[in-house]
């Protein structure tokens, strides 16, 4: 669907490998024309943990170092 550029961009640079794009190819039964090991296409869940335990550390640290609205 998308051409080579926008299809590294998507799969690398913003994540979306491992939302929609890497499972897809894994479920298709589909070689990836990018390169990327077929052991990867299954880490979907992994990564989504590590998104997750990440992200709730970021929020404890900003909500630890918040006063108030200042109103």
């Amino acid at each position: 669907m998308f051409g080579g550029f926008f299809r590294r961009l998507f799969a690398y640079g913003l994540g979306f490998a491992f939302v929609a794009y890497l499972p897809a190819l894994a479920l298709f039964g589909r070689p990836d024309p990018l390169g990327v090991p077929g052991w990867l296409h299954w880490c979907s869940p992994l990564t989504a943990l590590l998104a997750a335990g990440l992200a709730a550390l970021f929020w404890r640290t900003g909500v630890r170092y918040c006063r108030s609205t200042g109103s």
